[in-house]
């Protein structure tokens, strides 16, 4: 047999061990929406789906803590068990919500169930995040399913240094 074509199979055997033994990705420091790079209804006064404008990440081996901040209301801080266990979301008091956040690779997932109560009888929703970073940019890709209603938007947020 040829060297090359030895040394060729024995890479072959070793890639996929390579692979899951890639770490993942650190989503930890402050970020900052882009409104340039975000899709129009991710960003601003009008936005179909909420994001925050900005986070503070900090991500340990077994959980996520997100600390979500919009221009006009208090910060609202999240800790996610990165086993896929679901945790209780800090809401107001007509509101419940349970979420959790597993890995799909490099990619964070997180999905959510809120319900709120109205008047009229309570109204669910659902939704998924996929997080993935390249570098100094993080990009959330959100999925929500309100009352049959499917809405997809991108947020693409900057980190601060």
């Amino acid at each position: 047999m040829k060297w090359w074509l030895l040394c060729a199979a024995a890479a072959a055997a070793l890639m996929p061990a390579f692979a899951l033994a890639q770490a993942r990705p650190d989503f930890s420091g402050r970020w900052e929406v882009s409104q340039a790079k975000s899709t129009t209804g991710a960003v601003g006064n009008g936005a179909t789906i909420s994001f925050g404008s900005e986070l503070a990440v900090t991500q340990h081996p077994a959980e996520l803590h997100v600390e979500l901040r919009h221009p006009r209301s208090a910060p609202m801080t999240t800790i996610y068990k990165l086993d896929g266990s679901d945790v209780t979301v800090a809401t107001p008091a007509d509101v419940k919500e349970t979420a959790r956040a597993t890995w799909d690779g490099q990619t964070l997932v997180i999905t959510a169930t809120r319900v709120v109560s109205t008047q009229f009888g309570p109204f669910a929703s659902e939704t998924k995040e996929t997080w993935s970073r390249a570098g100094n940019v993080l990009t959330i890709r959100k999925t929500q399913n309100a009352d049959g209603i499917i809405d997809n938007e991108t947020a693409v947020y900057d980190r601060e240094p």
